[in-house]
């Protein structure tokens, strides 16, 4: 049975689960491995709300459902006997239970102040159906459907008979704001829509002592089944939702922590799902959001296993098995032998050979926000192969869809035991290095009244802004903040100078670089021998190879959040996101639509596309503003067109915390 996506939510998992008035005394504790990095006590308790709805009274036979309740059921379980929640803290609604009074009565009862306290966490987990109802001024409500909800969930949704009968999530959403908990998170086990969380910048995993001061940091998560138009199903065989199936999985097993250290966080829960449900359900991929710089810690109390000595196994005994050891820098990656999930990093893995007792496998290493690195291996029985110390490289961008392409096997001739296999991008387009080689060629430049052909040469552009770490990096090699002319380079921001030394704020290093004047972008250009793009370059490079489109991706935009970086959306930044972190375009260039505004090297003239030269036109040759392209995370969507001309400003100017750079250069003919 499928549910109704948009809210079918595994909705706040407010993961308040409290203990007994006995473990309350020493509150919520990491044990094993994890209490060497959170030694002391992390939540004085918890407190846990889930809600499964398989029946629906008014609602046809087409809308009943069949694992809600034990989806619910069985994430109580779990939290009790791994989590340590204790089950006194833990409420269940199922069907009748769950009316939209009964669920607004569990809800608001986290907001008693008797009750939940500023150092305990909250789960809420709803499974059922949802639906978002669009609004006549462009906006979107998301609804969680009760029990006892009179709506028609065929037709197209009317407003009054939602916010009457149903539960609007921006209305638990403010009542969450009266709870007093540090942590609260929300799971939704359906595709979403109408969000409440509207996201935010969180805390760069790569501070010093990053988990103590996320556990002290206050956070509000969502984690959801899938986007706006995606369908969840339900799986017979496995008798859960294939979102809460993966999810109880990564919790249960421990396999959604990612740098395994004991303990798994919300954002690793939300990444985990994100690349694992897509393998079962392609038309669902998760989405996560978050409020704050905490993160919800789910803490195992199940003791680490004493380390097992090593047996040696007559090959008799392993007659059809084989054994594959994988190890990888950084550790927690996911291992897939044959597109199946088989183990994490570092772990061995135990395959069966067949009566052949040789097997050749392709075996896919995948950690979020790093590139997979593909083997292929052949295995024999009673023998260990070995891919160790695997070195992932770190992309800019997470993996969004883990899909089978990417175990796409090529031909080989030969067949040595393993061989490492290329990945997915494609050669004649991605170069080696930072930079992007763009084809030369004529495109439509342009919009409107003002399109016209351009010829361009081949030339390269940085496939990212240049981050705040690099800006930083160039002013302590450059030693000053004025160029040769005496013009200023920057203000200080995100970057500042202390005891002689340019430092970038914690948590900013991948973040573009801004309040840059045209100067201070030509001078970093020049010091590593590059240069600005001019306009023509920088349009051709954002079109990504689409002619007459509006946006980087096409002229769809009615997910622009999912893909660029805006004011008032819901892309998960309230500021700069890093580099990176929404799709390239076909050019495999990213953050060309949003994030931060860019410079090029033209000066600026509102007439110039009357005028300029129809091959390689670099801007008029005298003016007193320079030209500025693309959206940012302060304007609208309207900005995010790869068309639109904005204007000039100043080449002094340093005051605009939404404008930075990129750097190009030429190629070889």
């Amino acid at each position: 049975m499928k549910r109704l996506a948009i809210l079918s939510i595994l909705i706040f998992s407010l993961l308040i689960v409290g203990l007994p008035l006995a473990q309350q005394t020493r509150g919520m504790r990491a044990v094993g491995k994890a209490r060497e990095v959170l030694p002391g006590v992390v939540y004085r308790t918890g407190w846990v709300l889930l809600i499964g709805i398989n029946k629906y009274p008014n609602l046809t036979a087409k809308y009943q459902l069949n694992f809600a309740v034990n989806d619910a059921e069985a994430f109580a379980e779990l939290l009790i006997r791994r989590f340590g929640f204790p089950e006194n803290n833990v409420t269940v609604l199922t069907d009748e239970q769950a009316t939209k009074s009964g669920i607004l009565k569990a809800f608001a009862s986290l907001a008693d102040p008797d009750r939940v306290k500023e150092n305990d966490c909250v789960l809420v987990f709803y499974a059922g159906h949802g639906q978002t109802v669009e609004g006549f001024g462009g906006g979107a409500m998301g609804f969680l459907v009760p029990h006892d909800a009179k709506v028609n969930l065929s037709a197209k949704p009317k407003p009054n008979e939602y916010y009457l009968s149903c539960i609007s999530m921006d209305e638990l959403y403010r009542i969450s704001g009266l709870v007093a908990a540090k942590h609260i998170l929300f799971i939704l086990d359906a595709c979403y829509s109408g969000g409440v969380i509207k996201g935010g910048r969180g805390l760069d995993t790569q501070v010093p002592g990053y988990m103590a001061k996320v556990a002290k940091a206050p956070v509000q998560q969502m984690i959801t089944g899938g986007s706006k138009g995606e369908e969840t199903i339900e799986l017979p065989d496995k008798g859960h939702g294939v979102f809460s199936y993966k999810m109880l999985e990564g919790l249960e097993k421990g396999i959604s922590d990612w740098d395994d250290n004991g303990i798994i966080t919300g954002s690793e829960l939300g990444q985990y799902l994100r690349m694992t449900v897509p393998k079962m359900n392609p038309k669902q991929t998760p989405m996560y959001r978050g409020e704050g710089e905490g993160e919800f810690l789910f803490l195992s109390q199940v003791e680490d296993e004493p380390e097992e000595p090593e047996v040696i196994i007559e090959i008799t005994e392993l007659a059809s098995k084989a054994e594959l050891f994988v190890s990888s820098i950084p550790a927690g990656a996911l291992v897939y032998i044959d597109q199946e999930l088989s183990g994490k990093t570092p772990g061995n893995i135990k395959v069966d050979t067949g009566v052949a007792e040789k097997r050749e496998v392709i075996v896919a290493i995948l950690k979020d926000g790093y590139e997979t690195k593909r083997y292929k291996v052949t295995l024999t029985a009673g023998k260990q192969e070995k891919l160790e110390n695997i070195n992932l490289v770190r992309l800019a961008v997470p993996l969004e869809d883990p899909q089978p392409s990417i175990f796409t096997e090529p031909q080989i001739k030969e067949q040595p035991t393993i061989i490492e296999l290329p990945g997915p991008e494609p050669e004649e387009v991605l170069d080696k290095g930072d930079m992007v080689r763009i084809p030369a060629g004529e495109f439509q430049m342009g919009y409107g009244t003002v399109i016209h052909p351009v010829d361009l040469d081949a030339f390269y552009i940085d496939k990212y802004e240049v981050t705040n770490e690099q800006y930083a990096k160039f002013l302590n090699e450059y030693g000053e903040n004025t160029d040769a002319d005496g013009n200023t380079l920057f203000r200080e921001y995100w970057i500042r100078k202390a005891e002689d030394v340019y430092a970038v704020e914690p948590g900013y290093e991948d973040h573009p670089v801004v309040k840059v004047s045209w100067y201070g972008a030509v001078a970093y250009a020049e010091f590593y021998g590059k240069r600005l793009p001019t306009e023509a370059e920088w349009e051709k490079a954002a079109r990504g190879g689409r002619e007459g489109e509006k946006y980087p991706w096409g002229d769809d935009d009615s997910n622009a959040y999912e893909k660029a970086n805006f004011s008032g959306s819901e892309d998960g930044w309230a500021n700069t996101a890093p580099v990176g972190r929404f799709p390239p375009n076909d050019f495999r260039v990213y953050d060309m639509a949003g994030n931060v505004q860019e410079w090029c090297s033209d000066i600026y003239d509102w007439g110039y596309y009357s005028i300029s030269p129809p091959r390689n036109p670099k801007g008029p040759d005298t003016g007193s503003k320079h030209v500025y392209r693309g959206g940012a995370w302060t304007l609208n969507a309207d900005y995010l067109f790869v068309a639109k001309r904005i204007g000039g400003r100043s080449p002094t100017d340093t005051h605009y915390d939404e404008l930075g750079f990129r750097c190009a250069k030429d190629a070889a003919p």
